[in-house]
């Protein structure tokens, strides 16, 4: 990625912890609900495409890397709370069922470690969205577990023997994917005047704004007009 691209890229990282941060306030709006849905799925294949979630790619055996701990540290998280849910409506089985911590997923195979993440997944969206509101189960956290499933499931399913050319690929993905979050940004950027006055809306505009990593040593590298 270029400077400008991995500017933009940290400014979405802080807009997603303020969104994550703030979630209680603007999830009572359903298109702004809807826009941060957007944002969560846009975001989730940037990082699978960025340079900085690589994994090596000569082995099968690279569980411990990026990709495999957010996942698995994900699916840990939520399975836990579902599991509460479980027990609070007296469903032993789906309690059992849901049960699982992030180091039992990283020591299976990693094809079975996608095969529980995801039934974990199918199990949780099956549920009542109301009923799982107070564990902190919500759609936009659904959403992000399933990209960081795919995200590990597509790394796993390289073959051992092929260096893949992430440069390449890249050019290719990351510009659609800069151009359709800054499509979603504005959406959202337009509708934050709903939450004028909270501290969500300063939080968000506050971490709309770009840092210009590159900005002093280009200061130093010409004189100012």
């Amino acid at each position: 990625m270029t400077t400008k691209d991995v500017n933009f890229n940290l400014m979405t990282d802080s807009v997603g912890t303020t969104l994550n941060t703030y979630k209680s306030v603007w999830a009572v709006n359903t298109r702004f609900t809807e826009a941060t849905d957007r944002f969560w799925d846009i975001k989730n294949k940037i990082n699978a495409s960025a340079e900085r979630s690589e994994i090596e790619t000569s082995g099968a055996t690279t569980e411990k890397k990026n990709v495999a701990f957010d996942a698995f540290d994900m699916a840990a998280d939520l399975s836990k709370r579902g599991s509460i849910y479980a027990l609070d409506n007296k469903n032993l089985e789906l309690h059992d069922q849901l049960r699982v911590s992030r180091s039992s997923l990283s020591g299976i195979d990693g094809k079975q470690a996608i095969a529980k993440m995801r039934d974990i997944h199918t199990r949780l969206s099956a549920l009542p969205p109301e009923g799982l509101a107070p564990y902190q189960i919500t759609e936009v956290e659904l959403t992000e577990f399933k990209g960081l499933i795919d995200a590990y499931e597509a790394h796993i399913s390289r073959p051992r023997d092929i260096t893949i050319d992430r440069a390449v690929q890249n050019q290719d993905v990351l510009p659609q994917l800069f151009t359709d979050m800054r499509g979603v940004l504005y959406v959202m950027d337009s509708l934050i005047s709903i939450f004028k006055g909270t501290e969500f809306a300063m939080a968000y505009r506050q971490a709309r704004k770009i840092m210009d990593r590159g900005k002093t040593a280009a200061s130093r590298a010409k004189p100012s007009k």
